[in-house]
């Protein structure tokens, strides 16, 4: 349930108005409304806004880190956070400065390689005793053609080195006016091969040192995040304070308040002396969007939390809905008993291991729930670990209905247009009863609903049961009856663009319909995949082996077994990864955007975060 907010301004005195900021963080209550003008920049938040950002890029910094496994469990406390920020930064920077040095010099190694030992620097002393040298490279295949094209220029030419690809070679001018622009030149560092290896040398042990101190400074990442949250808080703080709007010898700051959170505020506001105007939202308002759940509808927040979706003030909490037919989509999706069962243990262990953890607490919960489901679906169809049905045993082969391998699939795809039905027609029919004061209206959704029922009655006897006799009398009444009161209720004839979405309306909602056997078809690849690499499997494991001796049988023998279990251990792992996969895409998005748009509903709110220190 969305709770009804209040538009909240509290008044206090200007000497006063950080004080009464602290107090307002204790309390805990104010959604703070910060002006969307600019706010003149203090001196205290630029500060704090330079070290956060500081803070933050060392604390990335030192995530990046790969702690060897003895460090990982370390913990270090203490003081000393904005050092460890500094002395981050400076270290990675000069990893950055070495690592690019380090990788130049290895491009200079790897061009004076073929030259073997030699100082450059000869080169320049042999041209001031009139001898020009020049190193020239060339492809293999071109070398004879531009010898012969440079000793008939006036050059000599000395062999120096050659690859598979490349001939490496140096060039003397015998005659002053050579044409030099004939020469292939070749590119050479000025340092020699013996100071480049030793100053890489002594890079790479700078750099390994900067990674053992690197080690040693993540041990601390838990102290740097803390360090994060407290310049957050403190800038939340500061940026609170220069947002208050100034009149004369008072100050003022505004925000919302849940409607269960005013008695508080009002109480708080007499015992500090505030000022304190409490209203109802403006339509020129936004406030914040909080929702109170019953304990059963809890394990839907990991969801909103992770796609990071919040239904506006003015539109609905649809949290149970979402959680029930979520539940439905992920079991059908996995449609494993046999993954289900293992994803069950896996819940069960970690509630078990973290049980005073409160994070952990809903994401359990709802890995549980779907758990459940997941097991539900798979034992009604029979598949466990895709293995065929009759290797099962009797309580596993799932029931009849949905056993039966002629009808097998189109009982599948019927439910898939069924919950499509309930699911899509649930939608108007709430809007229905939230409009109850406005019968036209409510009408109108009615109406789509009976259009929705039309369509999943098409539907079946268009791509499940065929053969069958359609139901003219059922489907005259649901399209009849829906059509006139949409028209009739749902239509203003007045806006053309109403109108003229009628039609596009009419057809979505049946592709709307139509897009929920995704459900059949990615929970039916599921199971093919798996069964695909089971029989992999078998087949690794059908290789005679015969023709080997007795001991050397078993040990082949031995192998392929372990060789099978991987295979179809890792066909499994993959296919359950392609089954989250397809949840993400595709249970979330029947929610999200078709049951969505049919309950018009948009996402565009914003959480509800009150002003409160920070644990």
């Amino acid at each position: 349930m969305i709770v009804d907010m209040k538009k909240a301004t509290v008044i206090c005195l200007l000497s006063e108005k950080e004080k009464a900021l602290e107090r307002l963080r204790e309390l805990g209550v104010l959604h703070v409304d910060v002006a969307t003008t600019p706010i003149p920049l203090s001196e205290e938040r630029a500060d704090l806004e330079r070290r956060l950002v500081e803070a933050e890029k060392a604390m990335n910094l030192l995530m990046s880190v790969k702690l060897p496994r003895e460090k990982r469990k370390d913990t270090q406390a203490g003081s000393g956070s904005e050092r460890l920020v500094k002395e981050t930064i400076r270290l990675v920077e000069r990893k950055g400065e070495l690592a690019k040095r380090l990788e130049n010099l290895h491009r200079d190694r790897e061009a004076l390689i073929p030259w073997g030992e030699f100082s450059p620097k000869r080169l320049d002393d042999l041209a001031a005793a009139g001898v020009k040298v020049v190193p020239c490279s060339i492809i293999k295949e071109r070398f004879e053609a531009k010898q012969q094209e440079l000793e008939s220029a006036g050059f000599e030419v000395f062999l120096a080195n050659e690859t598979k690809s490349k001939v490496f070679f140096v060039t003397v001018a015998l005659d002053p006016n050579a044409d030099e622009s004939l020469l292939p030149s070749a590119y050479l560092p000025e340092v020699s091969l013996s100071k480049i290896d030793s100053e890489i040398e002594a890079l790479t042990a700078e750099i390994a040192e900067i990674n053992e101190i690197l080690e040693e400074t993540a041990v601390a990442l838990p102290v740097v995040k803390q360090y994060v949250e407290e310049l957050s808080a403190e800038l939340e703080f500061f940026t609170n304070r220069d947002a208050m709007g100034e009149s004369g010898v008072v100050a003022h700051i505004s925000g919302y308040i849940p409607v269960t959170q005013e008695g508080a505020l009002r109480t708080a506001a007499g015992k500090y002396g505030w000022g304190l105007l409490i209203k109802n939202p403006g339509p020129d308002d936004n406030p914040p969007t909080f929702i109170e759940t019953p304990k059963f509808i809890e394990p839907a927040k990991p969801i909103f939390e992770f796609i990071g979706i919040v239904p506006g003030y003015n539109e609905w909490d649809i949290s149970g809905v979402f959680l029930f037919f979520f539940t439905i989509f992920f079991g059908m999706i996995v449609g494993d008993a046999g993954y289900g069962f293992l994803f069950l243990l896996v819940a069960l262990a970690v509630k078990f291991k973290f049980a005073g953890n409160e994070k952990l607490k809903r994401p359990i919960n709802l890995f549980i729930l779907l758990s459940c489901a997941t097991i539900a679906w798979g034992l009604l169809g029979g598949t466990v670990f895709a293995i065929p049905p009759e290797r099962l045993p009797r309580w596993m082969r799932g029931i009849n209905w949905f056993t039966d391998e002629t009808m097998k699939n189109k009982h599948i795809q019927y439910v898939c247009f069924l919950i499509a039905a309930v699911h899509l027609s649930l939608a108007h029919i709430w809007k229905a009863i939230l409009y109850f004061n406005h019968k036209k209206k409510a009408l109108g959704q009615i109406g789509w609903a009976l259009i929705l029922w039309g369509n999943f009655f098409t539907a079946v006897n268009l791509i499940v049961y065929p053969e069958d006799s359609w139901p003219v009398t059922t489907l005259a009444i649901l399209y009849g009856g829906g059509a006139f009161l949409v028209m009739a209720c749902a239509v203003d004839w007045r806006d053309v663009g109403d109108v003229f979405n009628l039609p596009f309306g009419l057809i979505g909602a049946f592709v709307d319909l139509l897009s929920y056997i995704r459900l059949f078809a990615v929970g039916l690849s599921s199971y093919y995949i798996a069964a695909s690499f089971n029989n992999m499997g078998l087949m690794i494991l059908g290789i005679p082996t015969d023709w080997l001796p007795g001991p050397l049988a078993a040990v082949f023998y031995f192998l392929l077994v372990v060789f099978m279990v991987l295979v179809i251990l890792s066909g499994h792992v993959l296919n359950v990864m392609l089954a989250f996969l397809g949840v993400l895409v595709h249970g979330i998005r029947l929610n999200t955007l078709e049951f969505s748009n049919h309950m018009e509903l948009q996402w565009l709110g914003r959480v509800y975060k009150p002003f409160q220190k920070r644990e």
